[in-house]
């Protein structure tokens, strides 16, 4: 199967739109705790997603 590198940068570019965008309402509400659980899921999913793709592929 060939990589495709398209879907790969439009992929980094809507991560860098939604961190962009919502960092200003997350962080504005946020509490250390409530920062950690948020790095914690967002970096879990992130790593299931990338495993996901790797099988895909």
């Amino acid at each position: 199967m060939a990589y495709q590198p398209i879907g790969a940068s439009l992929l980094g570019i809507a991560l860098f739109f939604l961190v962009a965008f919502s960092s200003n309402i997350l962080l504005a509400q946020a509490s250390l705790k409530t920062l950690g659980i948020t790095a914690t899921l967002s970096t879990l999913a992130l790593m299931a997603f990338l495993v996901l793709i790797l099988m895909v592929i």
